[in-house]
């Protein structure tokens, strides 16, 4: 039940309700499409740190469920939120977050692009940890998927 009101709830942008679903159903469920739903809620909900732990654990266990995201077919809100960021109509309490939520968003559409943002936010700040273990994941990433598709050239 609570799946199907957060899955309403987030197709109508209300991310404060959506969260409070999405997090009752991944309790019971442990659904990675959904975990990866709650991340994009915590960006806008003023959740940045609760939506970088879970992005580092999602993609340290699962990375394509939120690369092999189709932004149309999946209802993906990203492009409109990344858009809002980036023109400064949201905003986030210093440059480093606005960076790596930007990093986070960017994923579920263009790899090259959140690797980019989470140089820069690392920039910002060095000393965070995990920008640097998802940068890993996310090199780690690209570098299998080139091999896969040389793999397949050779064939």
């Amino acid at each position: 039940m609570e799946e199907m009101l957060a899955n309403q709830y987030f197709m109508m942008r209300k991310y404060n309700l959506a969260a409070k679903e999405l997090e009752l159903s991944i309790q019971l469920t442990q659904n990675k499409r959904l975990t990866k739903k709650l991340i994009i809620c915590y960006t806008q909900i003023n959740k940045p740190r609760e939506a970088l732990d879970l992005f580092l654990s999602l993609i340290s266990t699962d990375i394509e469920v939120i690369t092999d995201t189709n932004p149309q077919a999946d209802d993906c809100p990203c492009p409109g939120l990344i858009a809002n960021i980036e023109n400064d109509v949201v905003t986030y309490e210093n440059e480093f977050t606005k960076f790596y939520v930007l990093g986070l968003l960017l994923l579920y559409c263009n790899i090259n692009e959140s690797l980019k943002y989470f140089e820069i936010a690392r920039q910002k700040n060095p000393s965070e940890p995990k920008i640097d273990l998802i940068i890993e994941n996310l090199k780690k990433n690209l570098f299998q998927t080139i091999n896969k598709s040389q793999q397949k050239e050779l064939i």
